[in-house]
């Protein structure tokens, strides 16, 4: 993989340094794409109790301005509760894919919390990443759902989000070489 060893340094200053944690377990992987990069950080910490927590950090930086992405920098103001319901309405699917055989699916008429979410209001997570085919959220576990549940991965299509899109993010994935044509 190919990564710009002038902004290495300023990324690793982003991400911030390991010490002072708890006995942990750290793996980081660098994907250059077009003209940004994802940062990928696997963490796992032990602190006591039953189990350690493992979790999932994205950080999507633009090289080009040299500074890391936030969900805010996509989305029109004014959007928010039509993101929101797209959300969820992805979470419903994640329920339903992984739910086990004979158990009840949520469709659009039941709370997240009927099934293996921890509330009907999950909230939007900055913890994102971009690719191809849209935009992946991530949340850690018991942040939305409980430790068995794991980290809740979910996808945005484009074609799903793309009128929720500021121009400039159209402008800027645009740049990073992926196209929306529709």
């Amino acid at each position: 993989m190919l990564v710009y060893a002038a902004c290495l340094p300023g990324i690793l200053m982003i991400i911030g340094s390991c010490a002072n944690t708890a006995p942990s377990s750290i793996e980081t992987e660098y994907q250059h794409v077009e003209r940004y990069m994802l940062v990928k950080r696997d963490n796992y910490e032990y602190k006591g109790g039953a189990h350690g927590m493992g979790t999932t950090l994205y950080y999507v930086f633009d090289l080009t301005d040299k500074r890391v992405l936030c969900i805010c920098d996509f989305f029109r103001e004014g959007t928010e509760e039509r993101l929101y319901e797209i959300i969820k309405n992805e979470l419903r699917g994640y329920n339903d894919r992984t739910a086990a055989q004979g158990t009840a699916v949520l469709g659009d008429d039941k709370p997240l919390s009927q099934e293996i979410f921890l509330t009907d209001e999950p909230g939007v997570t900055e913890n994102i990443f971009i690719s191809e085919e849209g935009m992946c959220l991530n949340w850690a576990p018991y942040e939305i759902a409980p430790y068995a549940a794991g980290s809740i991965e979910i996808l945005l299509p484009w074609k799903t989000i793309r009128p929720l899109l500021k121009h400039d993010a159209m402008e800027l994935l645009e740049k990073f070489g992926i196209h929306m044509f529709m």
